[in-house]
């Protein structure tokens, strides 16, 4: 006789503000129900291919692979992006294909009182952004919203300081390398990284209680080294880099002093995936691997990457969010990347944004316990097997990074709550 189990947990979603996600776990018995191989949802069965794809299956893979338990190896996990999952089970149940099946729950980590937003994007758009979402920031926001005696600089192209939704963010804007930019990529990683919420209009950044500062490069990337210097001699607690790059030894050796003296380094991995040889695609990859240093890729609004086409390589740490995410521009508007990708120099200041919570909680970290911070407290990301090895940690959660902030000694060491 089959087995069809169904479980349903039922929590109250608008108090705790925590968001549900659903995949499918099937037994597999037959050959042909099973995936050609581990890089495809693809399978021998026509009927099966043409219900994947109806429900926008993006991950169908082998759940415990090497599994001594002959029943545990059976089991195949599905996740999908259109429509909802007790509807694929049932269409699932119907074909006979399965001996079982299960719904997994999975929720997002709790909090009883996640800070709520009233911003124009998140309100009156009727969109959820999954920045709030997918980051889980509206709970990391109910342990800190940032500190103002932590920065973060932006070496970028230009800023437009009074831009209605970071005014009053910046502390000054180094402008000696200025020349007539508009302030379009600046402002929308600047947004990302600090814009101001709750004002009704726009968006709100990841550390908005954080103070920002802008420093204008030139396209040179040599200007652009010489920006990042000064922002360390300046004491700049977080560097964001949304800019490409690899660099000679002596920015290798630069970058190690800065994060040796307590500055993290985050950088955007590139928009393609380019990794061969010394590829100048494959960005950042001589001072990657320096501790306190974080390379950024990301995922879209599902939380899969494969649809992004942008970096996947050794040298990522982490995964930001792509897609349907909102950032200012100049004249006091936004820009709107409607189910298109905003490239990982969004993603970048992100994680950035995350640090400077991070140090907001506990400011003795060293740039390497950031780091291990953020990797160790993100997410898994569904279709990581198409690229494994190359998306660092998975997909950034700031709460989780926050929550264990606060605990971490520097080293590694959890510190014991006093009774």
């Amino acid at each position: 006789m089959r087995k069809i189990l169904f479980f349903t947990v039922i929590i109250i979603l608008l108090k705790t503000g925590i968001c549900q996600e659903k995949y499918l776990y099937v037994s597999v018995i037959e050959d042909n129900s099973k995936p050609l191989n581990k890089e495809t949802t693809l399978t021998k069965n026509e009927r099966l291919n043409a219900i994947f794809k109806e429900y926008g299956v993006i991950a169908y893979q082998h759940s415990f692979p090497n599994a001594k338990n002959k029943e545990l190896s059976t089991f195949y996990e599905i996740h999908h992006t259109q429509k909802n999952t007790e509807e694929l089970f049932s269409v699932l149940e119907k074909t006979n294909l399965f001996p079982s099946i299960y719904v997994c729950d999975y929720y997002h980590s709790m909090c009883d009182t996640p800070f709520l937003v009233n911003d124009n994007y998140y309100v009156n758009h009727g969109m959820t952004d999954p920045l709030l979402r997918l980051l889980e920031l509206e709970c990391a926001w109910h342990i800190t919203t940032g500190n103002s005696s932590i920065t973060i600089a932006i070496v970028d192209d230009e800023f437009e300081e009074y831009h209605e939704d970071l005014l009053g963010q910046f502390e000054f804007v180094d402008r000696s390398f200025y020349t007539n930019t508009v302030a379009t990529h600046g402002n929308l990683v600047a947004g990302c990284a600090g814009a101001i919420p709750n004002n009704g209009i726009g968006i709100s950044g990841v550390a908005f209680n954080t103070k920002l500062r802008g420093y204008r490069a030139s396209t040179n990337p040599n200007r652009t080294w010489q920006k990042v210097w000064q922002a360390y001699l300046d004491g700049a607690n977080v560097i964001n880099i949304s800019r490409s790059g690899i660099g000679a030894y002596p920015i290798v050796l630069a970058v190690k002093e800065i994060t040796d003296n307590g500055t993290v380094i985050v950088l955007a991995a590139g928009n393609d995936t380019t990794t061969v040889g010394n590829n100048p695609n494959a960005y950042h990859s001589n001072y990657a691997n320096i501790p306190g240093v974080i390379n950024v890729s990301g995922v879209d609004s599902n939380g899969v990457h494969a649809t992004t086409g942008h970096a996947h390589n050794v040298w990522v740490d982490v995964c930001g969010i792509l897609t349907n995410i909102v950032s200012c521009i100049n004249n006091n508007s936004y820009l709107f990347f409607t189910g298109t990708s905003s490239g990982t120099s969004l993603a970048a200041p992100q994680i950035a944004g995350i640090a400077a919570l991070i140090f907001s909680v506990n400011p003795c970290l060293s740039p390497s316990d950031v780091e291990d911070i953020i990797k160790s407290t993100a997410k898994s990301i569904p279709d990581e097997y198409l690229c494994s090895g190359q998306l660092g940690g998975g997909l950034a959660n700031a709460y989780n990074a926050v929550l264990k902030a606060q605990t971490y000694q520097s080293g590694g060491d959890i510190v014991a709550n006093e009774v």
